[in-house]
């Protein structure tokens, strides 16, 4: 009995193929040279009410000190080939804006 119920609750929890177009996911990541931070691209599914194309690919910074993540370039964008520079000190990335 005990298992039936089990199984009709996490039938609940099913990823369905609606759940893709509201799945995040990080692509590419690079960690700086001194080791101190990630910068990483997420990977934000379109809504429907946009134009047709690819998922935006937002910036994010990790920052290994302070355990914490912050948005550097967000919202109709796309990100690609980012890195550090030597010095750790910027970072260089190549950008599409106003993808609409």
């Amino acid at each position: 009995m005990i298992l039936i119920v089990t199984s009709s609750l996490a039938q609940n929890n099913i990823f369905q193929p609606y759940d893709d177009f509201r799945t995040n996911s990080v692509d590419e990541t690079v960690v700086s040279p001194d080791d101190n931070f990630v910068a990483f691209t997420l990977r934000v599914p379109r809504p429907f009410t946009d134009k047709q194309g690819t998922a935006y690919q937002e910036l994010y910074i990790y920052d290994y000190s302070k355990k914490t993540v912050h948005p550097l370039l967000t919202g109709k964008v796309n990100i690609n080939n980012i890195s550090f520079t030597i010095d750790s000190k910027r970072i260089s990335f190549g950008v599409m804006r106003n993808l609409l």
